[in-house]
């Protein structure tokens, strides 16, 4: 995949992760940050968040969560379980230690929107795999995690009163 194609590619998937968060913040009545170091929230440096947003109350600035969005032009069903990179897992491992704050993976399918509840201890496959049909260079093929998407829940209204 060329430079052009690959910028294409960043900007389309950017827009459908703004319009995923938007609803999120519907859905569970909150406020998503993308921490201040991603320039314009497009362009990251060599010092980005890991995880894609920090979940606040929409009147507040404390910090009640975080979470990862993945957004598939894919029906939910078409596969049983979601991919992510080892090093994503990892930083969530260190978060959800350091904060004991919940974290979460939210999924856009083109059915329906799920999320899951990152579990430290939950026993999950890893292989050397990633992004294998639209493999854009030799850093989409890496160590994933594999999530069964019966750990998944739909997106419903929650409350953060803590």
């Amino acid at each position: 995949m060329n430079e052009y194609n690959r910028q294409i590619d960043c900007d389309k998937s950017m827009l459908a992760q703004d319009m995923f968060a938007a609803d999120i913040e519907s859905y569970w009545n909150c406020k998503l940050h993308q921490d201040h170091r991603v320039k314009d929230g497009r362009t990251k440096t060599d010092i980005y968040m890991p995880i894609d947003y920090i979940i606040t109350k929409k009147d507040s600035k404390k910090v009640k969560g975080y979470i990862e969005l993945k957004c598939r032009n894919i029906v939910s069903y078409k596969y049983n379980s979601l991919i992510l990179d080892l090093t994503k897992v990892m930083h969530m491992k260190q978060y959800h230690e350091l904060t004991k704050l919940p974290i979460f993976v939210g999924v856009r399918f083109n059915d329906k929107d799920l999320y899951w509840k990152f579990e430290p201890d939950l026993d999950l496959d890893i292989h050397f795999t990633g992004r294998t049909k639209q493999k854009r260079c030799e850093y989409d093929v890496t160590q994933c995690v594999y999530i069964p998407f019966i750990n998944f829940k739909t997106f419903e209204r929650i409350k953060y009163d803590k």
